[in-house]
């Protein structure tokens, strides 16, 4: 392959694709590098072009797949050419987001579980599902879905940051028995932390009932979290509830 048709793969944006050889640390460019090879060339891709979010994770992993890349740039005097696989990741992941702006329904697999929501596989893109997009009632993913399961997804939110949030197609419900004209003081009642302020939390003790409590001096809570709780007042005539929490569960 000569240099022009480089050139010219490199104004036309040509996606190609190629083999990871090695990853090392070149220190010129004071950066963890992968070389793909393709056609005989070289190509170097630097850190920050390889995925779209930065990462420190070691690029071992890539050595002996083969990805796809595009052409960014051409050192002539040297003869380098550098790569970007975050490139086209990002065009593809923008693609992804217009349709799903537009009204398409995706298959979506579940890839990984947070405290907060999850993160999903679709169409080969990771994106986020938070867990008030997965539920009518504040039901965590965890609570009802594991890694490998495959769910509808829909369109959500498109940061700037290439932050894709997609929400459930079809809205859990949750057919737990617990109510509001169940409650009674002293009760200690299973909760999901719904939300964390420096002041105090929020937990979930039943469908849309969320119960406000101060911030416990000795337990790191977090967003997902199952704890027992005690409720310490039920106000009929507002619908609230407050309490505290006494216990953290595990959540594995």
């Amino acid at each position: 392959m000569t240099m022009d048709t480089l050139k010219k793969n490199k104004e036309d944006g040509t996606v190609m694709q190629g083999v990871v050889r090695l990853t090392q640390y070149d220190q010129e460019l004071d950066t963890d590098v992968i070389m793909i090879e393709y056609q005989g060339e070289s190509v170097v891709i630097t850190r920050k072009e390889v995925e779209i979010k930065p990462t420190k994770r070691s690029l071992v992993n890539f050595v002996g797949e083969t990805v796809e890349f595009q052409v960014i740039d051409i050192d002539e005097e040297t003869g380098v050419v550098y790569g970007s696989m975050k490139r086209l990741k990002e065009a593809m992941l923008d693609g992804l987001a217009k349709e799903l702006e537009e009204g398409a329904v995706k298959k979506a697999k579940v890839t990984k579980i947070l405290n907060y929501g999850a993160y999903l596989l679709v169409d080969g893109m990771s994106v986020q599902m938070l867990n008030k997009d997965f539920s009518e009632d504040y039901t965590t993913i965890r609570d009802i879905m594991k890694e490998g399961d495959t769910i509808d997804v829909v369109f959500s939110r498109y940061t700037p940051t290439k932050n894709l949030r997609v929400k459930a197609k079809e809205m859990y419900k949750s057919d737990s028995v617990m109510s509001f004209d169940k409650l009674e003081p002293n009760q200690v009642i299973l909760g999901t932390v719904r939300n964390v302020k420096p002041w105090g939390a929020y937990v979930c003790i039943a469908p849309n009932l969320d119960a406000l409590c101060p911030a416990p001096p000795n337990m790191d809570i977090q967003e997902g979290d199952k704890v027992k709780f005690k409720i310490t007042q039920v106000r009929d005539e507002e619908k609230r509830v407050r309490g505290k929490i006494i216990k953290m569960l595990n959540n594995q």
